[in-house]
């Protein structure tokens, strides 16, 4: 079966349509665009106690993210830190075999 091929006029219609289409969808405004309050959006500055933070565009900066990460590790260290004290001094006590009971 042999295909006839399409007019060149054809080809241009279809293709001045695909074109045309994003400028059209452009003009319009949605109807179901949601006009979200100001109170619930994230501001473009906070202020903590590790410093300011700073938001561009609902993200931060490179310079908040080290703050928050510098932040968290410190939090995270301090209860790993009480939490091994225990377990490190009766292994040190088990390394100087009773000779710290006798010292006292």
């Amino acid at each position: 079966m042999k295909t006839k091929p399409q007019s060149p006029l054809a080809l241009l219609g279809i293709a001045l349509a695909f074109c045309m289409t994003p400028a059209w969808a452009q003009d319009q405004t949605p109807k179901y665009a949601a006009k979200v309050p100001p109170s619930i959006l994230t501001p473009d500055t906070v202020q903590t106690r590790i410093g300011t933070l700073k938001f561009f565009d609902r993200l931060p900066d490179a310079e908040t993210v080290q703050k928050v990460y510098d932040n968290l590790h410190a939090t995270r260290t301090e209860p790993v830190r009480e939490r091994s004290s225990p377990g490190l001094s009766a292994m040190h006590l088990a390394a100087l075999g009773g000779r710290a009971a006798r010292v006292v």
